[in-house]
């Protein structure tokens, strides 16, 4: 989520932050592209996972919170 939540690559800010993060800050004039590719990735990522499901028509929640967290809700000891 952080690659998304830092916005849309602008070839800026965002873009030379993100650079900065993940290590290719010093792509050159390949930067650009990169952080698309990067953006577009965890985008696709995240859909392909279920992100953006409508949660009240989703059946399956608690593997899903299980698989983010670890922590399996019928026992939230462990």
């Amino acid at each position: 989520m952080l690659v998304a939540g830092m916005g849309a690559p602008d070839g800026g800010v965002v873009t030379q932050t993100r650079a900065a993060l993940y290590g290719y800050a010093d792509a050159g004039d390949d930067m650009a592209a990169i952080d698309l590719a990067v953006f577009a990735l965890a985008g696709n990522t995240f859909l392909a996972h279920g992100g953006g499901a409508d949660l009240t028509q989703v059946t399956d929640l608690r593997q899903r919170l299980n698989e983010v967290s670890g922590v399996d809700i019928t026992n939230p000891e462990y």
